[in-house]
């Protein structure tokens, strides 16, 4: 979101600010077709503080995946919250 939404967020929203942005994103992978602010910030803030190598390259992997299923065999992706969020 642009920098000029940064005083509207509330303490657990801005938690997703102590990590740089990227390229790719857990939110990004993960919510591909929704519109949901409540659960990208909830996939950010999950991120952000689990954050590590391993988990870098795991989110690598499915954006890889998401990209090739996307334009390779040109699939519909349907949201999966499984095993991140309850």
């Amino acid at each position: 979101l642009l920098p000029a939404y940064n005083d509207k967020f509330n303490e657990f929203q801005n938690q997703r600010f102590s990590v740089m942005p990227g390229l790719t994103g857990l939110s990004q992978v993960k919510l591909v077709n929704t519109n949901s602010w409540k659960k990208k910030f909830r996939y950010d803030v999950f991120y952000a503080k689990k954050i590590s190598l391993k988990f870098d390259i795991f989110i690598l992997y499915l954006t890889v995946i998401l990209f090739i299923n996307i334009v390779f065999r040109k699939k519909i992706i349907i949201e999966d919250h499984k095993p991140f969020l309850k």
